[in-house]
């Protein structure tokens, strides 16, 4: 007879539970991400930091939608290709390893989107 109680999987475990929202932040953090690299884009002092000219000024319509597109090319072109990579290294290394790989690569990549002087 049913009692109304919802069976959990004998494979599930507070761990497994716990390492499965753990990873979900990076779901989250992909979507912070995005939210930062548009409001960067639009904010004045981008423009002036990097010497871009802004809407409306002479070399906009080049230099600054170059810019613009290379960077959201790029971001969007390395969320493919981790896509792709991580079913290879999820076999290859594990998934930990492929975890901990992606923590490494994502940290590697804000130090150097922190210490940017210069677009190029």
């Amino acid at each position: 007879m049913a009692t109304g109680k919802k069976r959990v999987s004998s494979h599930s475990s507070p761990y497994n539970r716990l390492v499965t929202v753990a990873v979900a932040f990076g779901s989250m953090t992909y979507g912070y991400c995005s939210a930062i690299i548009g409001s960067t884009i639009g904010q004045p002092g981008w423009y002036q930091y990097f010497d871009l000219p802004m809407q409306g000024e002479p070399g906009y319509g080049g230099k600054t939608t170059d810019a613009i597109a290379t960077a959201n090319g790029l971001y969007s072109a390395g969320g493919a290709v981790g896509s792709l990579f991580i079913a290879w290294s999820a076999t290859a290394i594990g998934r930990k390893r492929s975890i901990q790989l992606g923590a490494l690569l994502a940290i590697i990549g804000g130090a150097f989107q922190g210490g940017a002087a210069a677009l190029a």
